[in-house]
């Protein structure tokens, strides 16, 4: 999501907040949602932007939750300073078996946000389509060897009349 400091931040961030409704709209139906990111608001501040405002209807015309779990972001001299990093969800609470984590004790971490993490139970199911096989019996003359095909057609037939006597016509055919 946009970040406060640019000009024109505040449309550049509710058109960004209008494609995540456009998402949610699209799989709210039959699925849940869970979205998780950098979302450059403090969802559990007190003071309303615009921005915030736009983002907290957003989280509750679709009922969505989220969890205030401690600062995510440092600012240029490392200090911890806000909480930006949500998971939005409508998962049910069943699923969740972890909730937000603020892993702040990375050793190898080298942005200026603590990473997030939460744990759901998932359940995959793999649907295969079926697809009738056709298998073409129609010969592609220019791309056939016809030579080896000459030599073969006539190599069967002629096992074909050695195979065939007059008793057991009807079996070959």
């Amino acid at each position: 999501m946009p970040c406060r400091g640019l000009s024109g931040n505040v449309t550049e961030f509710c058109d960004c907040v209008d494609q995540l409704r456009k998402i949610i709209l699209k799989y709210n139906t039959d699925n849940y949602i869970l979205l998780g990111g950098d979302f450059n608001e403090n969802l559990g501040g007190a003071h309303g932007s615009r921005r915030l405002n736009y983002l907290k209807e957003l989280v509750n015309d679709f009922d969505l939750k989220f969890e205030n779990s401690g600062e995510t972001y440092l600012d240029p001299r490392g200090n911890e300073c806000t909480e930006i990093d949500f998971f939005l969800y409508n998962v049910p609470s069943v699923l969740i078996t972890s909730r937000k984590v603020v892993l702040n004790d990375l050793r190898t971490n080298t942005s200026d946000h603590y990473p997030i993490k939460v744990e759901l139970l998932c359940n995959f199911t793999l649907y295969i389509k079926q697809e009738d096989s056709v298998i073409s019996t129609r010969v592609n003359w220019r791309t056939i060897d016809k030579h080896v095909y000459f030599i073969r057609v006539k190599d069967g037939l002629a096992t074909l009349e050695t195979e065939i006597d007059d008793d057991n016509v009807e079996e070959v055919v």
